[in-house]
């Protein structure tokens, strides 16, 4: 019989025990605040784990990005440029086993250089993307979404 193994048992099995303890503990903590003035109040700040997989912080993540660029997504939708959509592009690393910050900032630096290399001559384009590295392996890859022409 399979079982579903918990989001917080999962990371303790691998190794990633203080992100299972900010999962497990999460929104269950907090701080004690107050206001200081003539009407001095107490109120409770609530702290949250701030994992992209956590069923609340997720949310709230998808949320506090989704209005840090929802002015742009606007823009587009108001001027449709003809020829020009929004697309979903990954890009991967290949896994060498092992993963530093200086690979890291390489492949950042690809990614650009590819972008620009696709897109030379080509105006008002642009790109957001988003590292991830695969689970429990070191599979470093960036999911951009991407606004432009089609690239053959």
């Amino acid at each position: 019989m399979n079982y579903a193994i918990s989001k917080d048992a999962a990371n303790y099995r691998y190794g990633l025990f203080k992100k299972a303890a900010r999962y497990g503990e999460c929104s269950r903590f907090g701080h004690c605040l107050e206001c200081e003035g003539e009407t001095p109040h107490r109120f409770f700040s609530v702290l949250y784990c701030d994992l992209r997989f956590c069923p609340r912080c997720g949310a709230r993540m998808f949320a506090r990005l989704y209005r840090k660029y929802a002015a742009v997504l606007d823009y587009i939708r108001s001027h449709p440029r003809r020829g020009f959509f929004i697309r979903k592009i990954t890009l991967t690393s290949k896994n060498t086993g092992t993963l530093t910050t200086e690979q890291i900032k390489k492949f950042n630096e690809d990614v650009k250089k590819t972008l620009k290399i696709l897109l030379s001559g080509v105006e008002g384009w642009g790109a957001l993307w988003c590292d991830e590295v695969g689970f429990n392996n070191y599979n470093l890859h960036a999911h951009v979404l991407f606004y432009g022409p089609y690239i053959a």
